[in-house]
């Protein structure tokens, strides 16, 4: 399979797992009821099984989906700039390694707490997990940032596509300041998942010559 096949097959599978991945936490995972950390452990611990699987798909399978994207968006940006497509990968590759590691946590951490009935424990994980998986996406934005930045300077992509994807680095970047978190983060989410769908079937779609 080619790597313009490889990559667009793994930004649409991006964009379904975000898109199943909001739906849960929207329905059968919805903490919108739910208050203290005590109510949350307990719900999260009744539903367990759904949620250690919701976890790993929006965290591991998605870690594993986004470096195969890194490695094709790598080898086509290295036919104009080497430094930058290196810049695409670096910073790809801790993206990926950040939102695996702090699934793994979670659903290690989530199973010792049950065992342990530690609600401290618990807040302790999700502490964690948040820290390094969720609640500050810089380094999804800078890797989104390094794309749009070649894609308008040697013309990847349509611009529409790139006026998109700056908008949402600009918005990951923002939910680095705690004030502006609820307000941005679902622009980046979203707006990441249109992008996504876009950027799978202009690769799909197009014949792109890539560095060997």
């Amino acid at each position: 399979m080619k790597q313009t096949k490889i990559g667009g097959l793994s930004s649409i599978v991006l964009a379904l797992i975000y898109l199943v991945g909001i739906v849960m936490q929207m329905t059968l995972l919805s903490l919108s009821s739910v208050g203290s950390v005590q109510e949350r452990f307990t719900f999260i611990s009744e539903n367990s099984g759904l949620m250690i699987a919701w976890i790993s798909l929006l965290y591991i399978v998605f870690g594993i989906i986004k470096l195969l994207l890194t490695v094709a968006l790598h080898d086509l940006i290295a036919v104009h700039s080497g430094y930058m497509s290196r810049l695409v990968l670096g910073s790809g590759i801790i993206w990926s390694t950040l939102v695996i590691a702090s699934g793994m946590i979670f659903n290690t951490g989530l199973l010792t707490a049950m065992q342990e009935n530690s609600v401290s424990l618990f807040q302790w994980i999700e502490t964690i997990h948040s820290a390094i998986g969720g609640n500050n996406e810089v380094i999804g934005a800078f890797w989104m940032l390094i794309i749009v930045i070649a894609g308008f300077q040697f013309r990847l992509f349509p611009n529409w596509m790139n006026t998109l994807g700056l908008v949402v680095a600009i918005g990951g970047a923002l939910t680095m300041v705690p004030a502006f978190y609820n307000s941005v983060i679902m622009i980046f989410a979203m707006g990441q998942m249109i992008w996504w769908i876009a950027l799978g079937i202009y690769l799909l779609r197009k014949n792109i010559a890539y560095a060997k």
